[in-house]
């Protein structure tokens, strides 16, 4: 009985672990795209209108980066 228990908690332990990994993998996979270095003038776009943005030069990536 005992080790039916302590097998239980482990099973327990391990998915929980397993799913707080792949919360964090995905939250970096995030991070790591191109949208968390877009340009705050044209939202990313690279175009303010029909003339492309000033400052990221149309790239749609931040000046800054």
């Amino acid at each position: 009985m005992k080790k039916i228990v302590m097998l239980a908690i482990a099973v327990t332990l391990t998915s929980v672990g397993v799913g707080f990994a792949m919360n964090s993998m995905s939250q970096i996979k995030e991070h790591g795209k191109c949208e968390a270095f877009k340009c705050s003038i044209c939202n990313g776009t690279g175009w303010q209108g029909q003339v492309k943005c000033i400052h990221c030069k149309g790239t749609g990536a931040n000046g800054s980066y």
